[in-house]
């Protein structure tokens, strides 16, 4: 029951950082609608879409929470790029001549 709590505390807390300004009643407005998504801890908001979130926030708060949390989600030193795989980008490299050799012309359709 206390970490349900803790919990609560979380999205509250992690709403009203980015969006200082929110009234009271639209906060708890967005607890509920938060909760009845199913959203249960802070971990939970890389699963919230913009859509969600459109008929209490006005598009540019919904969005400015979402920046947020996806930022948080991500945490720090990760990389939003896949790495490169060493053994696909290699054959990248190869000359065009020997790629070419080995491909044969299209036959033209007969009329």
């Amino acid at each position: 029951m206390l970490s349900e709590m803790d919990d609560r505390d979380d999205i509250r807390s992690s709403i009203s950082s980015v969006l200082p300004d929110l009234p009271g009643s639209i906060l708890n407005i967005m607890e509920e609608t938060l909760q009845s998504l199913g959203v249960g801890t802070i971990d939970d908001f890389q699963f919230v879409q913009e859509a969600d979130l459109l008929y209490v926030l006005q598009p540019i708060q919904a969005r400015k929470l979402l920046a947020s949390w996806k930022q948080t989600s991500q945490g720090p030193g990760i990389q939003s790029q896949p790495d490169v795989n060493p053994s696909t980008s290699s054959s990248l490299l190869t000359s065009p001549t020997s790629s070419r050799s080995s491909l044969s012309p299209c036959p033209s359709p007969r009329i």
